[in-house]
């Protein structure tokens, strides 16, 4: 017998014909609590990420994952927890300088499926700082 019986399950919103251990490109979006602006204002934005990777092959010994070593999740294939990591990084740091940080739960992935995709969300990013103050979301200062 299911513990909950499913009575307080929220549905998945992960693709459920995607293995998210798979390799591949992912955009990523993630709010704060309520969209509070915690982290200054909207600058210049430069892309980090390509779509060509390289493969670089490590042993089992070789692998370092920095402060974390091993528990690392970047060492890990799985999305939620790189993401879980991130999120927790970054609250035990922002609690220091905002003791009611909190982040919207959950997260928003789009699978990144070929190079066309990939450059339309690389313009995206890069043109949304200048985009900003049209934004639903923008709220001048007072």
């Amino acid at each position: 017998m299911d513990k909950f019986q499913n009575k307080y399950r929220i549905p998945s919103t992960r693709a459920q014909w995607w293995d998210y251990a798979n390799a591949g490109a992912y955009f990523i979006t993630i709010c704060t609590q309520n969209r509070e602006c915690y982290f200054g204002e909207i600058v210049e934005t430069r892309l980090i990420a390509s779509l060509q990777t390289q493969q670089i092959r490590q042993t089992p010994a070789q692998k370092t994952g920095g402060f974390a070593g091993t528990k690392n999740p970047m060492l890990n294939n799985n999305i939620s927890r790189v993401i879980r990591w991130y999120k927790g990084i970054c609250t035990f740091n922002m609690k220091k300088i905002h003791a009611d940080f909190q982040w919207q739960s959950r997260f928003h992935d789009h699978i990144i499926r070929d190079d066309e995709e990939y450059q339309r969300i690389a313009d995206y990013i890069n043109t949304n700082p200048q985009n900003w103050e049209r934004d639903k979301f923008f709220k001048p200062e007072k």
